[in-house]
Protein backbone atom coordinates (compact mmCIF):
# COMPACT_ATOMS: atom_id res chain seq x y z
CA UNK A 1 0.00 0.00 0.00
CA UNK A 2 1.07 3.36 -0.57
CA UNK A 3 -0.03 5.67 1.97
CA UNK A 4 -0.64 9.78 0.89
CA UNK A 5 -2.66 10.89 4.44
CA UNK A 6 -5.85 11.17 5.79
CA UNK A 7 -9.15 12.73 5.36
CA UNK A 8 -10.01 15.07 2.32
CA UNK A 9 -6.13 15.74 1.18
CA UNK A 10 -6.19 11.67 1.01
CA UNK A 11 -9.52 11.55 -0.99
CA UNK A 12 -8.74 14.13 -3.43
CA UNK A 13 -5.30 12.53 -3.85
CA UNK A 14 -6.77 9.06 -4.34
CA UNK A 15 -9.08 10.45 -7.25
CA UNK A 16 -6.52 12.14 -9.01
CA UNK A 17 -3.96 9.03 -9.02
CA UNK A 18 -6.96 6.84 -9.94
CA UNK A 19 -7.64 9.12 -13.15
CA UNK A 20 -3.88 9.59 -14.03
CA UNK A 21 -3.37 5.74 -13.16
CA UNK A 22 -6.62 4.63 -15.32
CA UNK A 23 -5.50 7.43 -18.30
CA UNK A 24 -2.22 5.52 -18.48
CA UNK A 25 -3.59 1.91 -18.63
CA UNK A 26 -5.30 3.35 -21.30
CA UNK A 27 -2.27 4.20 -23.57
CA UNK A 28 -0.88 1.54 -26.33
CA UNK A 29 1.80 0.93 -26.16
CA UNK A 30 2.19 1.08 -29.88
CA UNK A 31 0.40 3.25 -32.03
CA UNK A 32 -2.21 1.19 -33.29
CA UNK A 33 -3.92 0.54 -30.54
CA UNK A 34 -6.57 3.05 -29.29
CA UNK A 35 -7.75 4.58 -26.01
CA UNK A 36 -10.60 3.00 -23.74
CA UNK A 37 -13.54 4.47 -24.06
CA UNK A 38 -14.85 7.03 -21.07
CA UNK A 39 -17.63 4.64 -20.84
CA UNK A 40 -15.02 2.14 -20.11
CA UNK A 41 -12.99 4.31 -17.72
CA UNK A 42 -16.32 5.08 -15.83
CA UNK A 43 -16.86 1.76 -15.47
CA UNK A 44 -13.04 0.82 -14.12
CA UNK A 45 -13.50 3.47 -11.79
CA UNK A 46 -16.80 2.44 -10.24
CA UNK A 47 -15.37 -0.91 -9.85
CA UNK A 48 -12.54 0.58 -7.19
CA UNK A 49 -12.55 1.13 -4.02
CA UNK A 50 -10.67 3.64 -1.91
CA UNK A 51 -9.45 3.52 1.21
CA UNK A 52 -10.12 6.92 3.12
CA UNK A 53 -7.55 7.20 5.58
CA UNK A 54 -4.65 5.06 3.64
CA UNK A 55 -5.23 6.28 0.47
CA UNK A 56 -4.41 2.36 -1.00
CA UNK A 57 -7.27 1.76 -4.02
CA UNK A 58 -8.39 -1.22 -4.38
CA UNK A 59 -10.10 -3.16 -6.84
CA UNK A 60 -13.22 -5.34 -6.87
CA UNK A 61 -11.45 -8.75 -7.05
CA UNK A 62 -9.38 -7.97 -3.72
CA UNK A 63 -5.94 -6.68 -5.36
CA UNK A 64 -4.66 -3.27 -5.20
CA UNK A 65 -3.67 -0.77 -7.72
CA UNK A 66 -1.28 1.32 -6.18
CA UNK A 67 1.38 4.30 -7.71
CA UNK A 68 5.00 2.91 -7.34
CA UNK A 69 7.01 3.86 -4.35
CA UNK A 70 10.42 2.17 -4.85
CA UNK A 71 12.39 4.51 -5.40
CA UNK A 72 10.86 6.71 -2.15
CA UNK A 73 10.70 3.40 -0.09
CA UNK A 74 14.72 2.78 -1.08
CA UNK A 75 15.64 6.02 0.56
CA UNK A 76 14.49 5.33 3.94
CA UNK A 77 15.70 1.64 3.59
CA UNK A 78 18.63 3.25 3.01
CA UNK A 79 18.79 5.88 5.99
CA UNK A 80 18.26 2.82 7.94
CA UNK A 81 20.90 0.76 6.61
CA UNK A 82 23.19 4.61 7.43
CA UNK A 83 22.16 4.13 11.20
CA UNK A 84 22.88 0.32 10.99
CA UNK A 85 26.40 1.54 10.66
CA UNK A 86 26.60 4.33 12.80
CA UNK A 87 25.10 2.04 15.60
CA UNK A 88 27.63 -0.50 14.84
CA UNK A 89 31.17 1.86 14.64
CA UNK A 90 29.95 3.37 17.44
CA UNK A 91 29.45 0.35 19.65
CA UNK A 92 32.61 -1.22 18.84
CA UNK A 93 34.51 -0.13 21.33
CA UNK A 94 32.49 -1.61 24.27
CA UNK A 95 32.40 -4.76 22.14
CA UNK A 96 35.74 -5.13 22.04
CA UNK A 97 37.14 -3.38 25.39
CA UNK A 98 37.58 -6.41 27.52
CA UNK A 99 40.39 -7.23 24.31
CA UNK A 100 41.69 -4.11 24.87
CA UNK A 101 42.41 -4.11 28.41
CA UNK A 102 43.91 -7.30 28.40
CA UNK A 103 46.35 -6.43 25.16
CA UNK A 104 47.15 -2.58 26.18
CA UNK A 105 47.14 -2.90 29.54
CA UNK A 106 44.47 -0.27 30.38
CA UNK A 107 43.89 1.41 33.99
CA UNK A 108 40.55 2.27 34.60
CA UNK A 109 41.01 6.43 33.71
CA UNK A 110 41.99 4.99 30.63
CA UNK A 111 39.28 3.12 29.94
CA UNK A 112 36.98 5.96 30.86
CA UNK A 113 38.77 8.27 28.84
CA UNK A 114 38.65 6.10 25.28
CA UNK A 115 34.99 5.31 26.06
CA UNK A 116 34.45 9.49 26.21
CA UNK A 117 35.95 10.55 23.37
CA UNK A 118 33.13 9.36 20.77
CA UNK A 119 30.39 11.34 23.03
CA UNK A 120 32.52 14.40 23.53
CA UNK A 121 32.94 14.66 19.74
CA UNK A 122 28.95 13.34 18.40
CA UNK A 123 27.62 16.22 21.04
CA UNK A 124 29.14 19.04 18.90
CA UNK A 125 27.90 19.10 15.29
CA UNK A 126 24.47 17.51 15.40
CA UNK A 127 23.26 21.19 15.02
CA UNK A 128 25.69 22.13 12.08
CA UNK A 129 25.43 18.65 10.02
CA UNK A 130 21.25 19.60 10.23
CA UNK A 131 21.52 22.73 8.78
CA UNK A 132 24.59 21.61 5.96
CA UNK A 133 21.86 18.50 5.57
CA UNK A 134 18.84 21.71 5.09
CA UNK A 135 21.07 23.20 2.53
CA UNK A 136 22.91 21.03 0.75
CA UNK A 137 21.06 17.60 1.10
CA UNK A 138 20.96 14.86 3.19
CA UNK A 139 22.81 12.72 0.91
CA UNK A 140 25.79 14.56 0.63
CA UNK A 141 26.64 15.30 4.27
CA UNK A 142 25.73 11.05 5.13
CA UNK A 143 28.66 9.97 2.28
CA UNK A 144 30.73 12.28 3.85
CA UNK A 145 29.63 10.28 7.02
CA UNK A 146 30.28 6.60 5.69
CA UNK A 147 33.50 8.26 3.85
CA UNK A 148 34.94 9.48 7.63
CA UNK A 149 33.59 6.52 9.43
CA UNK A 150 35.88 4.19 7.01
CA UNK A 151 38.90 6.14 7.34
CA UNK A 152 38.25 6.51 11.40
CA UNK A 153 37.64 2.14 11.49
CA UNK A 154 40.80 1.66 9.46
CA UNK A 155 43.36 3.95 11.37
CA UNK A 156 42.04 3.22 15.00
CA UNK A 157 44.71 0.08 15.03
CA UNK A 158 47.31 2.03 13.48
CA UNK A 159 46.69 4.98 16.45
CA UNK A 160 46.44 2.46 19.21
CA UNK A 161 50.42 2.20 19.17
CA UNK A 162 51.48 5.60 19.79
CA UNK A 163 49.93 5.85 23.22
CA UNK A 164 46.23 6.26 24.59
CA UNK A 165 45.90 10.12 23.95
CA UNK A 166 46.63 9.47 20.47
CA UNK A 167 44.70 6.32 20.39
CA UNK A 168 41.41 8.32 21.38
CA UNK A 169 41.68 10.80 18.76
CA UNK A 170 39.93 8.51 15.66
CA UNK A 171 37.07 7.95 17.91
CA UNK A 172 36.57 11.55 18.75
CA UNK A 173 36.82 12.40 14.93
CA UNK A 174 34.11 9.48 14.70
CA UNK A 175 31.91 10.66 16.76
CA UNK A 176 32.93 14.43 15.35
CA UNK A 177 31.39 13.26 11.76
CA UNK A 178 28.46 11.00 12.96
CA UNK A 179 26.80 13.79 15.20
CA UNK A 180 25.60 14.66 11.61
CA UNK A 181 23.79 11.47 10.71
CA UNK A 182 21.09 12.05 12.45
CA UNK A 183 19.70 15.10 11.18
CA UNK A 184 21.21 14.71 7.72
CA UNK A 185 18.67 11.12 7.71
CA UNK A 186 15.89 12.79 9.15
CA UNK A 187 16.12 15.86 6.34
CA UNK A 188 16.69 13.18 3.54
CA UNK A 189 13.56 11.27 4.99
CA UNK A 190 11.66 14.43 5.45
CA UNK A 191 12.09 15.21 1.59
CA UNK A 192 10.85 11.72 0.23
CA UNK A 193 8.18 10.17 2.47
CA UNK A 194 4.48 11.20 2.27
CA UNK A 195 3.26 12.48 5.69
CA UNK A 196 1.21 8.85 6.51
CA UNK A 197 4.62 7.22 5.61
CA UNK A 198 6.52 9.12 8.24
CA UNK A 199 5.87 6.83 11.23
CA UNK A 200 6.45 3.99 8.93
CA UNK A 201 9.81 5.55 8.23
CA UNK A 202 10.98 6.55 11.41
CA UNK A 203 10.10 3.07 12.88
CA UNK A 204 12.18 1.63 9.94
CA UNK A 205 15.10 3.72 10.29
CA UNK A 206 15.01 3.25 14.21
CA UNK A 207 14.99 -0.72 13.28
CA UNK A 208 18.21 0.16 11.46
CA UNK A 209 20.31 1.79 14.50
CA UNK A 210 18.41 -1.23 17.19
CA UNK A 211 20.05 -3.88 14.71
CA UNK A 212 23.72 -2.43 14.15
CA UNK A 213 23.88 -2.45 18.22
CA UNK A 214 22.89 -6.35 18.43
CA UNK A 215 25.02 -6.88 15.19
CA UNK A 216 28.32 -5.75 16.74
CA UNK A 217 27.61 -7.20 20.41
CA UNK A 218 27.02 -10.60 18.30
CA UNK A 219 30.02 -10.77 16.06
CA UNK A 220 32.98 -8.73 17.96
CA UNK A 221 33.53 -10.61 20.40
CA UNK A 222 33.84 -14.39 18.26
CA UNK A 223 35.93 -12.34 15.74
CA UNK A 224 38.49 -10.49 18.31
CA UNK A 225 38.81 -14.09 19.89
CA UNK A 226 39.92 -15.37 16.67
CA UNK A 227 41.84 -12.89 14.45
CA UNK A 228 42.53 -10.19 17.14
CA UNK A 229 40.65 -7.02 18.09
CA UNK A 230 42.06 -5.03 15.18
CA UNK A 231 40.37 -7.25 12.86
CA UNK A 232 36.54 -5.93 14.32
CA UNK A 233 37.56 -2.60 12.99
CA UNK A 234 39.18 -3.34 9.56
CA UNK A 235 35.99 -5.42 8.73
CA UNK A 236 33.78 -2.65 9.43
CA UNK A 237 36.05 -0.15 7.83
CA UNK A 238 35.54 -2.30 4.49
CA UNK A 239 32.14 -2.46 4.83
CA UNK A 240 31.60 1.53 5.28
CA UNK A 241 33.34 1.65 2.28
CA UNK A 242 30.87 -0.99 0.54
CA UNK A 243 28.30 1.26 1.57
CA UNK A 244 30.15 4.10 0.73
CA UNK A 245 29.80 3.11 -3.30
CA UNK A 246 26.10 1.76 -2.77
CA UNK A 247 25.00 5.02 -1.51
CA UNK A 248 26.87 7.19 -3.91
CA UNK A 249 24.90 5.37 -6.84
CA UNK A 250 21.36 5.14 -4.90
CA UNK A 251 20.85 7.87 -2.52
CA UNK A 252 19.21 10.98 -3.50
CA UNK A 253 18.91 13.66 -1.63
CA UNK A 254 15.40 14.89 -2.66
CA UNK A 255 12.80 13.75 -5.40
CA UNK A 256 13.73 17.10 -7.54
CA UNK A 257 16.70 15.79 -8.38
CA UNK A 258 15.96 11.79 -8.91
CA UNK A 259 16.08 10.61 -12.56
CA UNK A 260 15.58 7.65 -11.89
CA UNK A 261 12.37 8.82 -10.61
CA UNK A 262 8.91 7.17 -12.24
CA UNK A 263 6.05 9.54 -13.32
CA UNK A 264 3.62 8.17 -11.29
CA UNK A 265 5.32 7.84 -8.29
CA UNK A 266 6.75 11.79 -9.43
CA UNK A 267 2.91 12.87 -9.79
CA UNK A 268 1.88 11.34 -6.18
CA UNK A 269 4.72 13.15 -4.58
CA UNK A 270 4.08 16.26 -6.05
CA UNK A 271 0.58 16.02 -5.22
CA UNK A 272 2.07 15.83 -1.82
CA UNK A 273 3.71 19.21 -1.79
CA UNK A 274 7.59 16.96 -2.53
CA UNK A 275 8.45 17.68 -6.12
CA UNK A 276 8.88 21.37 -6.87
CA UNK A 277 9.07 22.25 -10.53
CA UNK A 278 11.59 24.23 -11.96
CA UNK A 279 9.55 27.20 -12.42
CA UNK A 280 8.20 26.97 -9.33
CA UNK A 281 11.60 26.91 -7.70
CA UNK A 282 13.01 30.09 -9.32
CA UNK A 283 9.18 31.89 -8.28
CA UNK A 284 9.89 31.06 -4.48
CA UNK A 285 14.02 31.79 -4.20
CA UNK A 286 13.38 35.39 -5.33
CA UNK A 287 10.58 36.37 -2.62
CA UNK A 288 12.10 34.64 0.23
CA UNK A 289 15.68 33.95 1.47
CA UNK A 290 16.17 31.32 4.27
CA UNK A 291 18.88 32.02 6.67
CA UNK A 292 20.29 28.64 7.88
CA UNK A 293 19.24 28.84 11.76
CA UNK A 294 16.12 30.04 12.12
CA UNK A 295 15.14 30.84 15.80
CA UNK A 296 11.84 31.83 15.48
CA UNK A 297 10.84 28.13 15.25
CA UNK A 298 11.73 27.71 19.30
CA UNK A 299 8.46 30.40 20.06
CA UNK A 300 6.35 27.28 19.26
CA UNK A 301 5.43 25.19 22.35
CA UNK A 302 4.67 22.39 20.02
CA UNK A 303 8.34 22.69 19.04
CA UNK A 304 9.36 22.06 23.08
CA UNK A 305 7.16 19.46 23.11
CA UNK A 306 9.17 17.40 20.97
CA UNK A 307 12.00 18.57 22.49
CA UNK A 308 11.41 18.13 26.06
CA UNK A 309 9.99 14.76 24.95
CA UNK A 310 13.06 13.56 23.04
CA UNK A 311 15.07 14.47 26.40
CA UNK A 312 12.68 12.25 28.42
CA UNK A 313 13.05 8.99 26.14
CA UNK A 314 17.04 9.70 26.56
CA UNK A 315 17.04 10.17 30.11
CA UNK A 316 15.39 6.58 30.12
CA UNK A 317 18.31 5.11 27.68
CA UNK A 318 20.44 7.16 29.60
CA UNK A 319 19.41 5.42 33.12
CA UNK A 320 19.61 1.58 31.26
CA UNK A 321 23.68 2.08 31.17
CA UNK A 322 23.34 1.95 35.02
CA UNK A 323 21.30 -1.49 35.18
CA UNK A 324 24.77 -3.25 35.33
CA UNK A 325 25.32 -1.83 38.54
CA UNK A 326 21.99 -2.45 39.49
CA UNK A 327 22.03 -6.00 39.12
CA UNK A 328 25.29 -5.96 41.02
CA UNK A 329 24.65 -4.01 44.24
CA UNK A 330 20.75 -3.89 44.60
CA UNK A 331 19.95 -8.17 43.35
CA UNK A 332 23.82 -8.90 44.38
CA UNK A 333 24.36 -11.10 40.72
CA UNK A 334 27.83 -11.82 39.28
CA UNK A 335 28.69 -9.79 36.33
CA UNK A 336 28.25 -12.45 34.31
CA UNK A 337 24.51 -13.66 35.29
CA UNK A 338 23.91 -10.11 35.31
CA UNK A 339 25.20 -9.58 31.64
CA UNK A 340 22.51 -12.67 30.77
CA UNK A 341 19.64 -10.80 32.00
CA UNK A 342 20.80 -7.67 30.39
CA UNK A 343 20.76 -9.22 26.85
CA UNK A 344 17.20 -10.33 27.34
CA UNK A 345 16.35 -7.07 28.29
CA UNK A 346 18.12 -5.57 25.23
CA UNK A 347 16.55 -7.96 22.83
CA UNK A 348 13.02 -7.01 23.28
CA UNK A 349 13.71 -3.99 21.18
CA UNK A 350 14.32 -5.25 17.64
CA UNK A 351 10.84 -7.35 18.08
CA UNK A 352 8.86 -4.05 19.48
CA UNK A 353 9.90 -2.12 16.94
CA UNK A 354 8.51 -4.51 14.43
CA UNK A 355 5.09 -4.81 15.76
CA UNK A 356 4.78 -1.38 16.40
CA UNK A 357 6.23 0.22 12.94
CA UNK A 358 2.24 -0.40 11.30
CA UNK A 359 0.30 0.74 14.17
CA UNK A 360 -0.13 4.42 13.27
CA UNK A 361 -1.81 3.28 9.89
CA UNK A 362 -3.62 0.72 11.99
CA UNK A 363 -5.01 3.62 13.91
CA UNK A 364 -5.58 5.92 10.71
CA UNK A 365 -7.68 2.90 9.59
CA UNK A 366 -9.91 3.44 12.29
CA UNK A 367 -10.42 7.17 11.81
CA UNK A 368 -7.79 8.35 13.94
CA UNK A 369 -6.58 11.96 12.23
CA UNK A 370 -2.52 12.59 11.80
CA UNK A 371 -2.08 14.25 15.12
CA UNK A 372 -4.65 11.74 17.16
CA UNK A 373 -2.21 8.71 15.94
CA UNK A 374 0.87 10.67 16.71
CA UNK A 375 -0.89 11.71 20.45
CA UNK A 376 -1.74 7.86 20.89
CA UNK A 377 1.82 6.12 19.83
CA UNK A 378 3.81 8.89 22.02
CA UNK A 379 1.17 8.61 25.15
CA UNK A 380 1.08 4.78 24.98
CA UNK A 381 4.98 4.91 24.86
CA UNK A 382 5.14 7.25 27.67
CA UNK A 383 2.49 5.89 29.36
CA UNK A 384 3.66 2.20 29.77
CA UNK A 385 6.97 3.51 30.62
CA UNK A 386 5.29 5.17 33.51
CA UNK A 387 2.86 2.32 35.00
CA UNK A 388 6.67 -0.02 34.74
CA UNK A 389 8.39 2.62 36.71
CA UNK A 390 5.93 2.29 39.28
CA UNK A 391 5.59 -1.98 39.10
CA UNK A 392 9.88 -1.44 39.94
CA UNK A 393 9.14 1.13 42.54
CA UNK A 394 6.44 -1.16 44.36
CA UNK A 395 8.93 -4.29 43.96
CA UNK A 396 11.29 -2.56 45.74
CA UNK A 397 9.34 -1.36 48.28
CA UNK A 398 8.44 -4.75 48.83
CA UNK A 399 11.79 -5.61 48.97
CA UNK A 400 11.70 -8.26 46.16
CA UNK A 401 14.88 -9.23 45.26
CA UNK A 402 13.80 -11.34 42.45
CA UNK A 403 16.08 -11.09 39.25
CA UNK A 404 13.24 -12.46 37.16
CA UNK A 405 10.93 -9.51 38.10
CA UNK A 406 12.99 -6.98 37.66
CA UNK A 407 14.21 -8.60 33.85
CA UNK A 408 10.73 -8.56 33.04
CA UNK A 409 9.59 -5.01 33.97
CA UNK A 410 13.00 -3.92 32.26
CA UNK A 411 12.55 -5.61 28.96
CA UNK A 412 9.20 -4.02 29.27
CA UNK A 413 10.28 -0.85 29.61
CA UNK A 414 12.54 -0.76 27.09
CA UNK A 415 10.18 -2.32 24.34
CA UNK A 416 7.54 0.15 25.12
CA UNK A 417 9.68 3.10 23.56
CA UNK A 418 9.20 1.96 20.38
CA UNK A 419 6.04 3.12 20.32
CA UNK A 420 7.82 7.31 19.65
CA UNK A 421 8.59 5.85 16.33
CA UNK A 422 5.55 6.97 14.85
CA UNK A 423 4.72 9.36 18.01
CA UNK A 424 7.00 12.93 18.63
CA UNK A 425 10.16 11.00 16.58
CA UNK A 426 8.04 11.29 13.47
CA UNK A 427 6.67 14.75 14.22
CA UNK A 428 10.06 16.13 13.57
CA UNK A 429 9.28 15.68 10.24
CA UNK A 430 5.29 17.21 10.24
CA UNK A 431 6.51 20.66 12.45
CA UNK A 432 8.97 21.61 9.41
CA UNK A 433 10.05 20.47 5.93
CA UNK A 434 12.58 23.67 5.79
CA UNK A 435 14.15 23.30 8.75
CA UNK A 436 13.73 19.79 9.83
CA UNK A 437 17.72 19.54 9.81
CA UNK A 438 18.08 22.13 12.10
CA UNK A 439 14.84 20.97 14.41
CA UNK A 440 16.18 17.37 14.68
CA UNK A 441 20.22 18.65 15.14
CA UNK A 442 18.77 21.09 18.14
CA UNK A 443 16.90 18.43 19.76
CA UNK A 444 19.59 15.65 19.39
CA UNK A 445 22.08 18.06 20.76
CA UNK A 446 19.69 18.86 24.15
CA UNK A 447 18.35 15.10 24.61
CA UNK A 448 22.20 14.65 25.13
CA UNK A 449 22.67 16.57 27.73
CA UNK A 450 20.43 13.73 29.53
CA UNK A 451 23.95 12.11 29.15
CA UNK A 452 25.03 14.24 31.75
CA UNK A 453 21.91 15.26 33.77
CA UNK A 454 21.33 11.52 34.46
CA UNK A 455 25.08 10.17 35.54
CA UNK A 456 24.94 13.13 37.95
CA UNK A 457 21.26 12.39 39.36
CA UNK A 458 22.48 8.23 39.84
CA UNK A 459 25.72 9.46 41.92
CA UNK A 460 24.12 12.00 43.99
CA UNK A 461 21.35 9.34 45.53
CA UNK A 462 23.82 6.46 45.42
CA UNK A 463 26.12 8.54 47.42
CA UNK A 464 23.68 8.70 49.76
CA UNK A 465 23.30 4.49 50.08
CA UNK A 466 24.30 1.62 47.98
CA UNK A 467 20.93 0.65 47.61
CA UNK A 468 18.97 3.68 47.34
CA UNK A 469 17.69 3.29 43.50
CA UNK A 470 14.55 4.40 44.86
CA UNK A 471 14.42 8.03 44.12
CA UNK A 472 15.74 7.32 40.78
CA UNK A 473 12.88 5.72 39.35
CA UNK A 474 10.77 8.34 41.26
CA UNK A 475 12.73 11.04 38.99
CA UNK A 476 11.56 8.80 35.89
CA UNK A 477 8.02 8.66 36.88
CA UNK A 478 8.04 12.42 37.47
CA UNK A 479 9.79 13.14 33.95
CA UNK A 480 6.94 10.74 31.77
CA UNK A 481 4.31 12.78 33.69
CA UNK A 482 5.71 16.04 32.58
CA UNK A 483 6.05 14.42 28.59
CA UNK A 484 1.96 12.59 28.59
CA UNK A 485 1.41 15.74 29.57
CA UNK A 486 2.74 17.87 27.33
CA UNK A 487 2.18 15.55 24.42
CA UNK A 488 -1.93 15.33 25.08
CA UNK A 489 -1.66 19.11 25.35
CA UNK A 490 0.28 20.92 22.85
CA UNK A 491 1.88 18.45 20.42
CA UNK A 492 0.82 19.71 16.81
CA UNK A 493 1.17 17.82 13.30
CA UNK A 494 0.86 21.79 11.57
CA UNK A 495 3.21 22.37 9.83
CA UNK A 496 4.92 25.80 11.25
CA UNK A 497 6.83 26.49 7.61
CA UNK A 498 4.41 28.96 7.15
CA UNK A 499 4.90 31.45 9.98
CA UNK A 500 8.29 30.80 10.22
CA UNK A 501 9.29 31.61 6.94
CA UNK A 502 7.34 34.63 6.56
CA UNK A 503 9.23 35.70 9.89
CA UNK A 504 12.38 34.38 8.67
CA UNK A 505 12.24 36.50 5.48
CA UNK A 506 11.74 39.85 7.01
CA UNK A 507 14.28 39.26 9.32
CA UNK A 508 17.16 38.28 6.33
CA UNK A 509 15.61 41.10 4.29
CA UNK A 510 15.74 43.63 7.01
CA UNK A 511 19.59 42.19 7.77
CA UNK A 512 20.84 42.12 4.37
CA UNK A 513 19.45 45.96 4.09
CA UNK A 514 21.60 47.04 7.21
CA UNK A 515 24.81 45.62 6.40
Amino acid sequence: QVYIGSGSLANQTCKQTMTITSKLSSQAPNKSQQKLPESQLGKDSKLAKEDEVSGAVQISDGSQRTPQGEVRNLQVYLVAVSRLMCYLARAQLGAVLPFLINDLHLTTAEQGYLMSRYASGYILTQIVGGVLADKHGGSIVIAFVIFATALCCFMIPVFAAFGIKVFGIPFFVMGFCQGALMPAGSVLVARWVLPSERSWASAITGMGACMGTLLVNFVAAPIASRCGWQAVFRITSLSCFGLLIAWLRLACSSPDTCRTLSQSEKVLLKQAGLVTEKSEKVGSASKIHKPFFNLSLFFHVPVWTVLVSHFVQNCQVYFAEWLPLFYNTYLGLTPDMAAFYLTVVASMELPARTVTKDMPDHYAKRGMSLLQCRKVMSVQGFGYHLVLCAIVAALMLSNVTSPLAFTIAFALSRAVQAFHSGGYFANYMDLTQDYVGMLNGVGNTLASVAGIVVPHFVTFNLGISSDNWLPIIGGGMVLNLLAVAMISRFMSTSSLDGAVSSCAGRWWLQTGKTS
